[in-house]
């Protein structure tokens, strides 16, 4: 994320450390930056996409999300991509409130949906 991008969300310094923070790991572990990912139903994940975990299940996360996608990353040919037969994506992702400690989270695709003009996909 460039600060020349306009996102729909603001971070703290903090939270912008922590963000950077969070994908030099994903990047030491042998994640790449990229720009989006297409899920196989063309879901696109992209920094700036509305998003709810999947474990927000509560009907305003369904229609209006809980965060934001902040960065995504992609393995290329690993083992988890081998076995599972698709690509191993991890996200850093900023929710709308406080969770376990703060807003920031780092998760795999398969564990947010896509939220878009009160619809979840």
């Amino acid at each position: 994320m460039t600060s020349a991008e306009q996102m729909p969300f603001t971070l703290t310094a903090d939270e912008q450390a922590d963000v950077e923070r969070r994908v030099a790991e994903l990047h030491e572990c042998g994640y790449a930056t990229v720009d989006q990912h297409v899920d196989r139903d063309g879901t696109v994940l992209k920094p700036g996409r509305r998003i709810r975990h999947a474990g927000h299940r509560y009907v305003e996360a369904i229609l209006r999300g809980t965060g934001y996608i902040v960065a995504v990353t992609e393995k290329p040919d690993s083992a988890w991509s081998r076995v599972y037969g698709m690509p191993d994506v991890e996200m850093v992702t900023v929710y709308d409130t406080d969770h376990f400690g703060g807003r920031l989270a780092t998760v795999a695709q398969y564990h947010v949906a896509v939220v878009e003009a009160g619809e979840a996909r």
